[in-house]
């Protein structure tokens, strides 16, 4: 298919050239593997905040355990909450600063990496980092040296990014202008 709305939007290289052998932007959208490209593609059309929260809440939920901080288990709650509409975003913002500070304190112990992997994630979820950084806390929080892990994620939260996000992104998409 082709890529120009996608190299529009400045798509990384690796995912033009895997979206090319695909038919169509359905058909990328269903085969696709990638969970942090798919937030990508959502986060740049501008896919319903609320809706994206609830989705990145989904994917992140697998590594809620490893949360030990109280804000950044708030956090998470809070952005729950937000996506379904019970608390303003300006509230949520409220709780991704005490997130911030979670994470930092977590990131100045270097000895703890999963706390500071989980911390990352809540701090993510609520503050609306790149989807990447979201992803990279959540798939490398168990276990930072298995490639089967990360991959085995990228493949969960892409399937809960077609459980939540796939009719708003197609639609987007195709009516994106070039």
């Amino acid at each position: 298919m082709k890529t120009t709305k996608l190299e529009k939007l400045n798509a990384c290289k690796d995912a033009v050239k895997w979206v090319k052998t695909q038919k169509s932007i359905l058909q990328a959208w269903l085969n696709c593997e990638r969970g942090d490209w798919m937030l990508w593609l959502a986060e740049k059309l501008n896919v319903d905040d609320k809706k994206l929260t609830l989705t990145k809440v989904k994917i992140v939920e697998p590594v809620r355990h490893l949360l030990k901080d109280q804000r950044s288990k708030d956090a998470l709650q809070a952005c729950f909450n937000y996506a379904n509409g019970k608390i303003t975003r300006k509230r949520l913002n409220v709780y991704a600063a005490d997130a911030y500070a979670a994470y930092a304190a977590a990131a100045a112990d270097v000895d703890d990496k999963k706390l500071t992997m989980a911390a990352d994630a809540a701090y993510a979820y609520a503050a609306y980092a790149a989807a990447n950084a979201l992803l990279r806390a959540a798939n490398f929080a168990a276990d930072a040296a298995d490639a089967y892990v990360r991959v085995n994620s990228l493949k969960k939260s892409a399937d809960i990014c077609r459980e939540y996000l796939t009719d708003e992104v197609i639609l987007k998409y195709k009516n994106l202008k070039v």
